[in-house]
């Protein structure tokens, strides 16, 4: 994993423990279900889109929602973003 990929992992995890605050960061891993795993739904979803934007200053697409499914695309579809 590279600094950069590193770093916006990081950016998600901390968004995901800003709207779910029962998690810890030992709970997040790249393969982790947003869903399934960590037990958010789609309202929770979009709260970590907003902290998200927050952080990094890239804006999360509603229609994107429904492919980012783990911890892993989100930092992939971050990552795209800021490469674009």
């Amino acid at each position: 994993m590279t600094a950069r990929s590193s770093s916006m992992l990081d950016s998600v995890c901390e968004a995901i423990l800003e709207v779910a605050p029962n998690l810890s960061r030992s709970d997040l891993q790249r393969s982790s279900s947003l869903h399934d795993d960590l037990g958010l739904d789609s309202i929770d979803l979009v709260n970590v889109a907003g902290a998200l934007a927050e952080h990094t200053g890239i804006t999360i697409p509603d229609a994107e929602y429904g492919r980012l499914t783990r911890v892993g695309d989100l930092v992939d579809f971050l990552e795209a973003r800021r490469s674009s």
